[in-house]
């Protein structure tokens, strides 16, 4: 898959021939819904720059259930909700496509709408992160090393910003001001200044394949190295590598919450939560968990290796729910309400869409 010469990944070798040839089977389904919870919990209008979730003390998931499993394009990688709140994106690994659909609707705006469609050669989209201020997608484009700023608004490419080889995880700085991005090929993390769009550092880890990476409120970047078997952690300010941390097979995604990180281990099943260079909590998932997202005192986990998403309960430190999903579920997102899940099915390939129902404790 990558020439390890030349540093560049040749798709063709990932998928199967029916995969290449564009052949995309379509999956079409639709489940019942149950009734409302008398107390279920009732979207609020916010402002774009806020995030309200449910008291854990006073709200608890009541139910899942999945509304829609729309068809996609070929392999879909990331789903990301705009900071609105009105929009779903999607990246569409096998076809170099991306995807928009608006919240609690069931049919695309566009499906599959060609990455790059200035180039002969096949732009391959992984992961979306927004700007905090501007009406700004940043997508990384694992075939070209770049990432494309992409307008949302006004459904538009802006510019390129040039990075290292086979870019993967984009994360935008609590500050705003920096955009990170994992490298998958050059074992190192870029970072971007959000004002010039331009690579201001490339920071190399220790280990390798970088991945997921969280920002922390206290000026820390946890980075997981999915074939080094490692966290490396590198001060935010500085842009120093400051710390490995050795962990357990394939660590790949992390999210942050204040100062804490939260690292899925693709490779054993496992949770870890971390704050500064402390290892604060190993929890055991089961089956190889992918992206995770959190809201309230939840964290909902696409689980690659069992077809599920997983609902982990952060105050009682167990799965308390398994929900079904698709073929080798991906990506991952809630909207800020709460009300609604977004979950990417890799091999179905499709779009599921889940109703939280919400009841006071």
């Amino acid at each position: 898959m990558i020439n390890h010469r030349t540093g560049r990944f040749n798709h063709s070798q990932l998928y199967p021939l029916w995969v290449n040839k564009g052949f995309l089977p379509a999956l079409l389904l639709v489940v019942s819904c149950k009734a409302r919870a008398q107390d279920s919990f009732q979207p609020q209008p916010q402002e774009p720059a806020q995030v309200q979730e449910p008291d854990p003390s006073l709200w608890v998931i009541d139910t899942i259930y999945e509304i829609a499993r729309i068809p996609s394009g070929s392999l879909p990688k990331a789903v990301k909700i705009t900071p609105d709140g009105k929009f779903a994106f999607t990246t569409n690994f096998g076809d170099g496509t991306i995807g928009k659909i608006a919240i609690g609707e069931k049919k695309w705006l566009y499906r599959q709408k060609n990455f790059d469609p200035g180039r002969k050669d096949l732009s391959l989209p992984v992961e979306i992160a927004f700007d905090s201020v501007r009406p700004w997608a940043y997508i990384s484009d694992f075939s070209h090393g770049r990432v494309r700023v992409y307008d949302w608004q006004a459904d538009t490419f802006v510019r390129d910003i040039k990075v290292g080889n086979l870019p993967k995880i984009v994360e935008v700085s609590p500050d705003g001001k920096r955009l990170w991005v994992a490298n998958w090929a050059s074992n190192a993390v870029s970072v971007v200044d959000l004002d010039s769009l331009k690579e201001i550092k490339r920071i190399p880890v220790k280990s390798a394949a970088p991945r997921g990476i969280a920002l922390t409120t206290d000026g820390r970047a946890y980075v997981c190295d999915f074939d080094g078997s490692a966290i490396s952690i590198i001060d935010a300010g500085s842009l120093e590598l400051i710390k490995v941390i050795k962990a357990p097979r394939l660590a790949r995604h992390a999210v942050a919450r204040g100062d804490t990180a939260y690292l899925t281990l693709y490779g054993t099943g496992k949770l870890w939560v971390m704050t500064g260079d402390t290892l604060v909590k190993e929890y055991t998932l089961g089956g190889h968990p992918k992206t995770i997202v959190l809201f309230g005192h939840y964290a909902f986990i696409a689980n690659y290796g069992a077809d599920r998403m997983d609902v982990f309960d952060l105050l009682e430190g167990k799965v308390t729910m398994c929900v079904p999903a698709g073929k080798s579920p991906s990506g991952i997102d809630i909207t800020r309400d709460g009300q609604y899940v977004y979950l990417t099915n890799w091999f179905d390939p499709s779009l599921s869409i889940y109703r939280v129902e919400w009841k006071k404790q």
